[in-house]
């Protein structure tokens, strides 16, 4: 691994992954590429060069003069990239499937991490579903040189930040400030996008908050948001009438995508299938033709509302949540507040003793 040569770089970034590599007055001016700005980052800042880039990315960088390759992972996870060691030969690639012909790779499952799978448990090692091929695993990055294999920690989120505001509405206020920057943060540097859209309350104000700043960008040139919506048979899943009003209320262009004959496990002798890892949507067709749809007119992003739904879910049970959560004098504070309201007896009755009913 070690000689003479440039720094080699092959990167998967996200919009606002690539954005913190714009050539600015004080770095990479001149540098035309993005590969080649990574490069000069990292020429300045050694190993560290990534450590404050937003989330949305996978590295790959090869610096023969030091002997060095590096992987590296956002903390997210939002991209990934494996590798295989073998009797000094390493090979990396974005999917571990790209790796099955590489040297001492059997392409034989690795039975720990299948069996992890299967039984729901959180991924904790770098196993991948074949044997001899790692995955850097969300905020790290792998240093490989000639003597050793070292890791390196990457910034990853803070699951134990809690946000200690006086009210519920501003708590609303602020989901929805966070919610529509990391909206913007998925389109910077991009014309125009796709959005998977339902008329549902997890994937329409994506769409909504996607074309509004798709309008205030270039306000002489606004970009288009394509929202692509499924359209099936069945009454109970028709949400026509609330995608339509969606798209009439946002200004988005409207595709309907033909899913009738796409049910689950359909045309399973032409199932597509992703080598990598095991399926995980018995609607694989349906996201299929959307990705196909959204390509053919030219678009590279598209956004989704998947697992918004939770978001809007029973909170019938908030008060013992909080307590479980936070102990019993932010519950105490809270119900407090609503007593102010409603009276005490009101407020036991309807937020502590009937949740507990079934």
């Amino acid at each position: 691994m070690a000689g003479p040569g440039p720094v080699c770089v092959w990167a998967d970034l996200s919009p606002a992954a690539a954005a913190a590599f714009k050539p600015r007055p004080d770095f990479a001016a001149g540098l035309s590429t993005l590969t080649e700005r990574i490069a000069a980052s990292y020429q300045a800042l050694g190993e560290a060069f990534l450590d404050l880039l937003p989330s949305g990315f996978a590295v790959v960088l090869h610096d023969p003069a030091r002997g060095k390759l590096i992987l590296a992972r956002d903390g997210m996870g939002d991209r990934s990239v494996s590798y295989a060691l073998s009797a000094g030969t390493v090979a990396a690639a974005w999917n571990d499937a790209d790796l099955l012909d590489s040297p001492g790779v059997s392409g034989a499952a690795d039975s720990v991490r299948w069996s992890e799978y299967f039984a729901n448990i959180e991924v904790t090692s770098s196993r991948s579903f074949f044997a001899g091929i790692r995955i850097v695993m969300p905020g790290e990055m792998i240093i490989i040189e000639p003597e050793r294999v070292r890791k390196r920690p990457l910034r990853r989120p803070c699951l134990d930040l809690r946000l200690r505001l006086g009210s519920w509405e501003e708590y609303v206020e602020r989901f929805a400030e966070l919610l529509d920057q990391a909206v913007q943060r998925q389109i910077l540097d991009v014309e125009n996008v796709a959005v998977m859209m339902s008329g549902g309350l997890d994937s329409t104000p994506i769409a909504a908050l996607a074309a509004r700043h798709l309008r205030s960008s270039s306000p002489a040139n606004p970009g288009r948001v394509l929202a692509l919506s499924w359209q099936v048979d069945d009454p109970e899943s028709d949400e026509s009438a609330l995608v339509e009003a969606t798209a009439a209320h946002a200004d988005l262009d409207l595709e309907w995508v033909d899913c009738r004959d796409a049910l689950p496990y359909s045309d399973l002798s032409r199932w597509p299938i992703q080598v990598s890892s095991p399926e995980e949507t018995p609607y694989r067709w349906f996201h299929q033709r959307v990705y196909e749809r959204a390509a053919s007119r030219g678009l590279s992003v598209v956004l989704t509302g998947f697992s918004g739904d939770s978001l809007y879910s029973s909170a019938r049970r908030w008060a013992w949540h909080l307590l479980a959560a936070e102990g019993l004098g932010p519950m105490i504070d809270r119900l407090r507040i609503l007593a102010a309201e409603i009276g005490w007896k009101r407020t036991l009755r309807s937020h502590v003793l009937s949740p507990l009913i079934p």
